[in-house]
């Protein structure tokens, strides 16, 4: 997955559902000496205690994650290797990294103000929009932009729209 890149390169993996409100470049500027990952700052320890069996809650969300190559090889090894036990064992991908890897040894989490839920309205870096709805999203994604190049992206995505839906 990551051949391509060299050790010194920040590698960045974004869910589609992730509102980038600002520049990345902060990214660039990480100590990764381990993986940066979102943490949920506000999670309710009880909870998640209580959800352990249906695996719904995890403090962690892998919608966002920063990297060297070579930090995430075991993670991936394990998710190529055994694809049927980790999807059948966990129900999300966050419940299987924050069982497997999500001790503080593995993951530096990202800080809320870089990092955090759309749905609190507190403008962060990047803003998680995983549980919204999609017409949420779709509000999100949709909403016009000065950037020229989104704004080629977006003419692009319609005219593709259009040929498929009439």
């Amino acid at each position: 997955m990551t051949d391509h890149c060299s050790k010194k390169d920040t590698i960045m993996y974004l869910d589609i559902d992730v509102e980038i409100n600002g520049d990345l470049k902060y990214f660039t500027k990480l100590k990764l000496n381990k993986p940066w990952v979102q943490y949920d700052y506000d999670i309710c320890p009880t909870m998640l205690i209580k959800d352990y069996y249906n695996q719904n809650i995890t403090p962690i969300n892998t919608s966002v994650l920063v990297f060297r190559k070579g930090q995430m090889d075991s993670v991936f090894k394990v998710m190529n290797e055994m694809t049927d036990r980790v999807f059948f064992t966990y129900r999300r991908v966050d419940a299987f990294m924050w069982y497997q890897f999500g001790i503080k040894d593995f993951f530096n989490f990202l800080p809320k103000e870089i990092v955090d839920w759309h749905y609190k309205n507190s403008k962060p870096l990047i803003g998680n929009m995983a549980g919204e709805p999609i017409e949420v999203k779709d509000k999100v994604i949709r909403k016009p932009s000065s950037n020229p190049v989104l704004i080629q992206r977006q003419s692009w995505i319609s005219k593709v729209k259009a040929k498929l839906y009439g």
